[in-house]
């Protein structure tokens, strides 16, 4: 379904490139997150997750059946799960924070949402977003994310999940 192989150039490189500049404006170092099909991810989700990052590899594991999924709300309702997991791997990274609880992923929500503003503003490293990418980001947000099969609600609403995208939408990573 993606093609992890490196290029220059797509949604899975570009989160990588920004989270490493973001990374530098707090001097800090970025690991490349790596992207792996399998049925579950490997750890750091709950038995029943198709989609889930996991802090042992640095790797965003997805499966073929919710890739497809989320795809049918458009190409960024599941670009914004990939990004959710990529905010994971943030707050794992750079700060060193949990990552299975409420905090976890409402900081991911930020994380995407300050993604999100450097792509349909910003025009990030050439890759940008179209009109209706955020209304699919928002159904994602809204639905997808809080699935058991994706990350989980883990005690969030719907709301509470589109206010932290929000967030760091508008107030960028130090809102996060």
């Amino acid at each position: 379904m993606l093609d992890p192989t490196p290029s220059h150039d797509g949604l899975l490189p570009n989160l990588n490139a920004f989270w490493r500049a973001k990374a530098k404006t707090i001097g800090k170092s970025w690991s490349d997150v790596a992207v792996v099909e399998a049925d579950h991810p490997k750890c750091g989700a709950t038995a029943q997750s198709d989609f889930g990052y996991c802090p042992d590899d640095n790797t965003v594991y997805y499966s073929h059946k919710i890739a497809t999924s989320a795809y049918s709300f458009g190409d960024y309702a599941l670009g914004t799960m990939f990004t959710y997991g990529w905010g994971l791997a943030v707050r794992h990274q750079l700060f060193q924070r949990s990552l299975d609880d409420k905090p976890a992923l409402l900081a991911a929500g930020c994380y995407s949402g300050a993604y999100a503003k450097s792509v349909n503003v910003d025009n990030a490293n050439g890759f940008a977003l179209s009109p209706p990418d955020m209304d699919e980001a928002a159904t994602a947000v809204m639905t997808l994310v809080g699935h058991p099969e994706a990350f989980g609600d883990r005690g969030t609403t719907g709301l509470d999940r589109i206010d932290s995208f929000t967030l760091g939408y508008f107030g960028d990573l130090p809102a996060c």
